[in-house]
């Protein structure tokens, strides 16, 4: 299987850094990384500091949108933890209301499993609740570990939610009691692989 699941290079330079500069090394870690994770590490310690190029309210900013470009970039790591936890900062907001608006799931890792868990069975809607059967079990390896269930509307923004639980209570999807829903629901192992999709549930909230 291998020693190495993934490589967060700290890339904690601007993109203006001439000596070491973030564009460049990210560029030369994206050429390496073929058949392994890749996040980049970014230094949001720096920000509003005292560091040349760092005073560019939309420095970190630039360094996500160009990362998201490269072909072999999974996501993105920041150091540390403490800095989202400042007062009066606005890395959150900007984060939250530009870059991350949608979640995301943790890529799959086939070096280490390459079978995806079996669907779930009997997607059922009683009361507001979504139940279902959880799916066969080939071995333990592929136990379901959580699932996730699709929410479509219809008008092309589908929702999604993970759940560990065997059950879902939608949030108030709509004030509207008489729109129509597609309900389906997948499962996901330890691994992060997703098995396909159950049969459609039609229902109206």
């Amino acid at each position: 299987m291998g020693w190495i699941d993934y490589v967060v290079p700290q890339i904690y330079w601007s993109t203006k850094d001439e000596a070491a500069n973030f564009i460049k090394l990210a560029d030369w870690w994206n050429k390496q990384m073929t058949n392994r994770h890749l996040y980049i590490g970014h230094g949001i310690y720096k920000i509003n500091g005292t560091q040349q190029h760092w005073d560019n309210p939309r420095e970190l900013e630039e360094q996500l949108h160009y990362t998201r470009q490269l072909e072999n970039v999974k996501g993105s790591a920041f150091y540390s933890h403490n800095h989202f936890m400042r007062e009066n900062n606005n890395l959150n907001s900007m984060l939250q209301d530009s870059l991350y608006q949608s979640r995301a799931l943790t890529p799959p890792m086939p070096w280490l499993n390459n079978m995806a868990p079996q669907a779930v069975k009997n997607v059922r809607h009683k009361r507001g609740i979504i139940t279902w059967e959880a799916p066969e079990m080939v071995n333990t390896i592929h136990k379901p570990l959580k699932y996730i269930v699709f929410i479509d509307s219809g008008d092309g923004q589908e929702e999604w939610f993970i759940t560990p639980n065997r059950f879902y209570r939608p949030s108030n999807p709509s004030s509207n009691k008489k729109s129509r829903y597609t309900i389906s629901v997948a499962s996901m192992d330890n691994f992060n692989q997703i098995s396909e999709r159950s049969e459609p549930l039609k229902i109206r909230f």
